[in-house]
């Protein structure tokens, strides 16, 4: 932009909102409802990238339907025809255009609106979605990856020098299976119910959320069970799309 001698657009476009910088911006808006930012959307191609944000529609969705939708392309377009299937009234918000394909983001389809509208913070999600990683990142391969591994010689070379290892056969249900199986059954996916079918949908098309929901399920059986209502669950199933995954933190049942 300033090697252009680009003027920025955003100012003019949201009037007043203008002596907001846009993190204080986002978490004005972040309190309004879908209705308030649909009609927010229609009063100008700067606030109408700002109201499209997917962030703002992904809360919304988690907050109003929770888990109990079907992901359909964004976090916004999922809103819509979640809000459709109620049969109410959905005139005080946009809908979207009938899509014959997919659109890369809401992002990328509202800035096409004004080419000369910048926003880091707006960008930097849509950057780290779709930018790849770099290749020499995965080049170096330093956790033993093992098949076959006995009880015995997983206790000798792993557990005692407390080293890490990735078992790459213990895990032998393909998704067919696990969808036939489990489909209908509620997980626990960013803290709400989600059914395991539903989820994989969403994954499907999580290529443009930049913090992938990711469903993060337990098994009760477990050695721990000898400790009775003080047993802390040991055994998880997890399951994401590409970048989902956990912030660092420490395990807080300290079981790992």
């Amino acid at each position: 932009m300033y090697l252009t001698g680009a003027q920025n657009h955003k100012a003019a476009g949201i009037g007043q909102l203008a002596q907001l910088n846009d993190e204080i911006l986002m978490s004005v808006l972040g309190h309004l409802d879908a209705q308030s930012l649909g009609r927010l959307s229609t009063t100008s191609k700067a606030c109408y990238i700002f109201a499209c944000h997917d962030e703002l529609w992904r809360a919304l969705v988690l907050t109003e339907f929770m888990g109990n939708f079907h992901f359909f392309h964004s976090w916004r377009g999922t809103y819509l025809c979640r809000l459709a299937s109620t049969n109410l009234e959905p005139d005080s918000v946009v809908e979207p255009p009938p899509a014959k394909k997919r659109r890369a983001s809401e992002y990328s389809y509202a800035i096409n609106l004004d080419n000369r509208f910048f926003s880091d913070l707006l960008f930097q999600p849509w950057f780290c979605a779709n930018v790849p990683l770099c290749p020499t990142w995965l080049e170096v391969e330093n956790v033993d990856r093992r098949s076959q591994l006995s009880v015995e010689e997983f206790r000798r070379a792993y557990e005692a020098p407390n080293r890490p290892v990735v078992i790459t056969d213990v895990v032998g249900k393909t998704r067919e299976y696990l969808l036939q199986a489990y489909g209908d059954r509620p997980t626990i996916v960013g803290g709400y119910k989600m059914k395991l079918h539903d989820y994989y949908r969403y994954a499907d098309q999580a290529g443009n959320d930049d913090q992938p929901l990711y469903l993060f399920e337990y098994f009760s059986e477990d050695l721990f069970a000898a400790l009775g209502a003080a047993r802390p669950d040991f055994r998880w199933l997890i399951v994401g799309p590409q970048r989902s995954g956990s912030t660092f933190h420490k395990d807080p049942n300290c079981t790992s």
